[in-house]
């Protein structure tokens, strides 16, 4: 089976857990259409963090992805995976 993964890594900003807690939303009110894999903080400076979201997704969804992050200052990585035999 194959399927897409996207990685957003950025410096934590009010907008940027802003979009994060919609993705959550999405996922908790069933109208998202990716999977979150994981997200979590790593700390620059006492005053700074930075911020990795994993997504996964059956289809690509780069665009929509796009759009929700559009703005920000944030390193976007995507791969299609594919199982090998």
């Amino acid at each position: 089976m194959s399927y897409f993964e996207y990685t957003m890594t950025g410096e934590l900003t009010p907008e940027y857990e802003e979009r994060t807690q919609l993705i959550v939303e999405r996922l908790n009110n069933g109208t998202a259409f990716y999977n979150l894999q994981k997200y979590w903080d790593d700390e620059v400076t006492p005053e700074k963090k930075n911020r990795t979201i994993v997504i996964t997704a059956p289809m690509n969804v780069w665009v929509h992805l796009y759009d929700l992050f559009k703005g920000l200052n944030l390193s976007f990585v995507g791969y299609h995976k594919q199982r090998i035999i």
